[in-house]
């Protein structure tokens, strides 16, 4: 499977991931097997264990938090700078920021740092006392 990212054109707060069945579809502007509309950007989470996979991205939208493996640590890395590098990267300017605290069901663990600012969990997964963490 090959996952590429493509800016909404109805919005600039707007990302498209976009799954395609390989490179040779995607280089010929084939059909995309799925295609998700990432709004409402909170931050990213990397490098968690998820099903004994550890090259992960957690992308923290307010609706939708999908989760991506990668085969090797330098695509992971190639992704990281996308999603929370400074310059050129595909998404509007937002600071860079991780999940230090998660809700109590909450696969991602937290980690040691240090507590910027906090954001409210999405009212549809609430519980009381629940929050997410970043740093810049």
């Amino acid at each position: 499977m090959l996952v590429a990212l493509q800016l909404c054109y109805s919005s600039a707060d707007c990302v498209h991931l976009q799954l395609y069945k390989d490179l040779k579809e995607r280089q010929r502007n084939g059909q995309t097997k799925a295609s998700l509309s990432l709004q409402q950007y909170l931050g990213f989470e990397a490098g968690f264990t998820l099903d004994k996979e550890s090259n992960t991205l957690a992308i923290l939208c307010e609706d939708v938090v999908p989760v991506l493996a990668f085969d090797t640590r330098e695509i992971l890395i190639q992704w990281r700078v996308k999603w929370g590098g400074e310059g050129d990267n595909i998404l509007p300017p937002f600071p860079p920021q991780t999940i230090c605290e998660a809700p109590f069901r909450a696969i991602t663990q937290a980690g040691s740092r240090k507590q910027a600012h906090a954001f409210p969990w999405p009212r549809h997964n609430a519980t009381e006392g629940s929050k997410v963490v970043a740093r810049t």
